[in-house]
């Protein structure tokens, strides 16, 4: 026992120590914590110049702001899922991805791997420089954390997508869209985000021939992940089994490149509500030949005896009517995402809204006027949806008397509510709301069971019958 007592005094002495030491780092910590820049100011403020514009700026490079709100949806998407997909669930360290560069670090003997997030890179842009350092890693962190506890994750995104460096010389959002793509930051498409999210970690390097293919590799695969989050395929395992009419390998593959097409081209437009004025004749300038004559074919199968995708409603965008009747857009969704509906629902759905609302129910209208256009569109998403399975979608399709993926419905609309983030709509209390005192506003429920041998259709999906019975 006298032999073990200098080692258990040893012991105490280097526990006391390590405390004291740990004591005098968080303290240090602490007061290096405080004597950084605060923030804060940020909330309200738009920085007018960063730390990086002063060091790598060769010209004049002002900060032209654009609102989170003014930029497109994909750039956003792109940028996160890139450089930092956990992003919005973070307290802006990323423990994980620090680990990671660690580990690399000490392989290659080098300080190559930061393993910054989001918020991490956005302090460095504003306050630091570019040094790969301990103390500037340090202080990075220790920013990173004042900025989440002052601002929410959207005003982080906002102005770091503002603020960062692009190409040289053009720092921002802005000044990058129209450098690059002469476009505004709202109209960039999923394959100008795509791009612009590969180049970010390296801007410098984008114009460099030896860099261009690996920038075209990363934005693919950062596009291929846009267009799954979109356009997300099914995942039943039984499809062989159960599909009674598959398509064939040539024909999934023509689904995928039309849906492609579509997704390019109308990506912004669909995102932001527009997409359901697309008519035939947009989605049919897209198309090659083969492609136009596979639509043929697909929309035959769903005409129900009556002329597939035959809109009452004329295809025209700078006068949108519906049956001679005036469209309007209305918007209720915090993103500024709005929808077409006929001016004539228009009382009908304000009051149909108010009054759930005062009841303590949030409705949304996620859609209205839908063109023929946009028909194709939700068919061949359907058919993604169901492993390319033209039976159970003719099923979805044909099983309703009137199905909106035939463009067959004249007043019909779709509902939605913050619940169905965690359950199905027909589940939410929202759906109960509706069924009690829908009719009361001349709304009834487009397929009810009753009428479909108790299978549940589209219960989101409810028609305008009685205009007289509102106000």
């Amino acid at each position: 026992m006298t032999r073990l007592k200098p080692l258990v005094t040893l012991s105490i002495k280097l526990i006391k120590y390590g405390l004291i030491s740990i004591i005098v780092l968080a303290f240090i910590l602490f007061c290096w914590y405080l004597y950084l820049p605060n923030p804060a100011t940020l909330k309200l403020e738009n920085p007018k110049t960063t730390a990086y514009i002063e060091l790598k700026c060769t010209s004049e490079c002002p900060l032209i702001w654009t609102p989170l709100s003014e930029i497109s949806y994909f750039l956003k998407q792109a940028v996160v899922q890139a450089e930092d997909a956990a992003f919005y669930h973070h307290n802006g360290l990323s423990l994980s991805s620090l680990e990671r560069a660690l580990r690399l670090n000490i392989a290659e003997r080098r300080f190559a791997w930061g393993g910054s997030t989001i918020t991490m890179q956005l302090s460095r842009n504003l306050y630091l420089y570019p040094d790969k350092t301990i103390i500037r890693k340090l202080q990075e962190i220790l920013l990173a954390l004042k900025i989440e506890r002052a601002l929410t994750k959207d005003r982080i995104l906002e102005i770091y997508l503002n603020v960062a460096e692009w190409r040289p010389d053009v720092f921002g959002i802005t000044a990058a869209s129209q450098d690059i793509f002469k476009k505004i930051p709202s109209e960039l498409s999923p394959l100008d985000a795509a791009f612009l999210a590969s180049i970010l970690p390296s801007p410098r390097l984008a114009s460099d021939p030896v860099f261009r293919n690996k920038f075209r590799q990363k934005g693919a695969l950062i596009f291929d992940r846009l267009l799954q989050k979109q356009l997300p395929r099914g995942t039943r395992s039984n499809s062989k089994d159960s599909c009674i009419e598959p398509l064939h390998p040539q024909e999934i593959s023509t689904v995928d490149d039309i849906l492609m097409k579509i997704f390019v081209n109308k990506g912004n437009q669909i995102q932001r509500g527009d997409g359901a004025l697309l008519s035939s004749d947009q989605i049919s300038e897209m198309l090659d030949e083969r492609q136009k004559a596979f639509i043929e074919r697909l929309t035959s199968n769903f005409s129900n005896g009556r002329k597939p995708l035959h809109c009452l409603r004329r295809n025209t965008l700078d006068k949108p009517p519906l049956n001679g009747e005036l469209l309007i857009p209305y918007q209720n969704h915090a993103d500024g995402r709005h929808v077409w509906l006929p001016d004539s629902a228009s009382p009908s759905i304000n009051a149909l809204v108010k009054s759930a609302a005062r009841e303590g129910i949030i409705l949304h209208l996620d859609s209205g006027y839908r063109d023929a256009g946009y028909q194709i569109y939700l068919i061949l998403k359907a058919l993604r949806a169901r492993n390319y399975c033209l039976s159970e979608v003719k099923s979805l399709i044909e099983g309703p008397n009137y199905s909106e993926h035939g463009c067959l419905d004249d007043l019909a609309f779709d509902f939605s509510s913050p619940e169905t983030g965690t359950k199905a709509f027909f589940e939410t209390k929202a759906f109960k709301w509706l069924t009690q005192h829908g009719d009361k506003f001349g709304f009834s429920l487009s397929y009810p069971e009753d009428t479909t041998g108790h299978i549940r259709y589209e219960p989101w999906h409810w028609r305008f019958t009685n205009t007289e019975k509102v106000h």
